[in-house]
């Protein structure tokens, strides 16, 4: 019991003694990253700016998504006819094509379409009228690539886009690439061709598109002057 008096202020003492050392330590490694940051921010300048410029630094705009191209080329598929008949002639043409449309940002409405078109038309041309004083009917057959470019206007759009009304017009550029009459190689026809469209299109349950349109080409097809055309125009397409 005396042994046990006299020992244990000194372990009290040790105690307290150990007990403030690491209070000390423990000071002294909260203050030493402190001082370390503020040495490190002093004696290095580079790094020093290369913190503040960090801290300033704008954020980074994010980056724009990538043209959808492959997307549009299928969304834009269509077939198309031009229908014309009058008393001297009769024009039939069948169209399949693609194209690539955006909208304006400053006018979300509004876009733009460039696309392609292959063409495969067939003229009849009436015995005895303008285009034909001989005695009989005949036949020309033609193919052409021709490429147009359309501002329009969306009219109206549902709420689920599920239904929409547009309008559009915009010149239509063609080359005539071959021309057959009667089944025979002909030369005889102006292959620069440039028309005018005007047109009118709805958007069925959010693929199908069906569009109505007017074109006219003043250049006509032949070169002895023959054949200016102008037809209606329908066009099915997703």
């Amino acid at each position: 019991m005396r042994n046990l008096m006299i020992y244990l202020p000194v372990f009290l003492f040790f105690i307290a003694g150990f007990q403030l050392k690491a209070e000390e330590n423990t000071g002294a490694k909260i203050e030493n990253p402190l001082m370390i940051e503020n040495e490190l921010v002093v004696q290095d300048p580079a790094l020093s700016s290369g913190l503040v410029w960090d801290k300033n630094k704008p954020k980074a705009k994010a980056k724009q998504k990538a043209p959808d191209f492959d997307k549009q080329l299928w969304k834009n598929f269509h077939i198309g006819w031009d229908i014309d008949k009058s008393e001297d002639y009769r024009w039939r043409n069948f169209a399949i094509g693609t194209g690539y449309t955006r909208n304006f940002e400053s006018a979300p409405r509004a876009y733009w379409y460039v696309g392609g078109d292959l063409n495969w038309s067939k003229y009849t041309l009436y015995h005895g009228r303008q285009f034909n004083t001989t005695g009989n009917d005949y036949r020309l057959n033609t193919f052409s690539l021709s490429v147009p470019a359309y501002l329009g206007y969306n009219l109206y759009k549902s709420s689920l886009r599920a239904f929409g009304v547009k309008v559009y017009t915009g010149p239509t550029i063609e080359l005539i690439t071959s021309m057959k009459r009667d089944g025979y190689a002909y030369k005889e026809y102006n292959p620069f061709q440039i028309g005018w469209t005007v047109g009118t299109g709805v958007k069925l349950f959010y693929m199908f598109g069906f569009n109505v349109a007017y074109h006219y080409y003043p250049i006509p097809v032949l070169t002895d002057g023959n054949l200016v055309r102008s037809s209606v125009n329908f066009t099915l397409g997703f």
